[in-house]
């Protein structure tokens, strides 16, 4: 396995997905690839149930509260894809994602901002965010590899683009959020 760590670290950084996907499988890089769009729905989660709430989530809330609602939709998820080990992998690759988002485009936010400011103040944001997401996914996929196939990532890609997540699985969990947010202002 160490020698397909290194490939496929090398390949990335040199920007030869064409044998990352040999050896990971397409559905792999496609998921990487759309961790942009992913970030995109969680901020616009975040905004639609948050902001109507008078919530101000920063990143700060984050840091509080991600455990709590991200490892049950990573334990469904890998429930649903059938992985059977590692969910606490998943989920410091999640975290590490957000901590490398937050330490290159935090600035990019006003100071005192928060996901609820008006939209164009959070453009900045949303667009370091997603230049910068399919490098924050290569580096996290090189962690997952022990645990991942084509058919596990195809599985989670269907399962994150999908609306039971966007629509149901999050807002369920989101809300615990938003039912304490006041306690953090």
């Amino acid at each position: 396995m160490r020698l397909n760590l290194i490939t496929i670290s090398t390949s990335i950084s040199l920007g030869l997905l064409p044998q990352v996907s040999a050896i990971l499988g397409t559905a792999c890089i496609s998921v990487m690839s759309k961790a942009g769009i992913i970030q995109a729905h969680l901020t616009e989660q975040i905004q639609r149930q948050a902001c109507d709430a008078g919530c101000e989530p920063r990143f700060d809330s984050w840091d509080k509260h991600a455990k709590d609602i991200l490892l049950p939709l990573i334990e469904e998820a890998a429930k649903k894809c059938d992985v059977k080990d590692g969910t606490d992998v998943f989920f410091e690759v999640v975290d590490q994602f957000h901590q490398n988002t937050k330490a290159t485009c935090e600035d990019k936010i006003r100071p005192g901002g928060h996901f609820c400011d008006h939209p164009e103040s959070l453009q900045p944001y949303l667009n370091c965010a997603k230049e910068n997401s399919v490098q924050n996914s290569a580096r996290g996929l090189l962690r997952l590899v022990p645990y991942m196939s084509d058919g596990i990532c195809s599985c989670l890609e269907d399962y994150m683009m999908g609306s039971q997540l966007w629509e149901q699985d999050f807002p369920k969990l989101f809300v615990k959020y938003v039912d304490q947010c006041h306690e953090d202002l």
